[in-house]
């Protein structure tokens, strides 16, 4: 009880508009760091999408995909997936990969 009257004390202290002032600033920082967070979650999608195209044409071009290399994209693949929801482009890519032949690497 005496730890409750000693907050109380302490903020009867500090007064109305300096916990309105602390209370303001403490939400417009967060919300300037969600848009931080937007805006590298939005770049991370753009740099993982052109990552998971780059690859399926390596593998396109080569005619066959690695096991490892398969593993590997799928991998990034549910991590974009999770992070963008469906993307038709890199969905049919998915399909289509599942379809090459997988060799294993010597």
């Amino acid at each position: 009880m005496e730890t409750l009257k000693n907050i109380s004390n302490a903020l009867a202290l500090i007064g109305l508009p300096t916990l309105s002032a602390i209370a303001t600033y403490c939400i417009h920082n967060g919300v300037h760091l969600i848009k931080q967070l937007q805006i590298l979650q939005n770049a991370q999608k753009a740099q993982m999408r052109g990552q998971l195209l780059d690859k399926y044409y390596d593998i396109v071009t080569r005619g066959f995909v690695w096991e490892d290399e398969l593993a590997e994209w799928m991998n990034q693949y549910k991590a974009y997936h999770q992070l963008q929801g469906d993307n038709e482009v890199l969905d049919s890519r998915k399909d289509a990969l599942l379809q090459f032949p997988a060799k294993i690497r010597p």
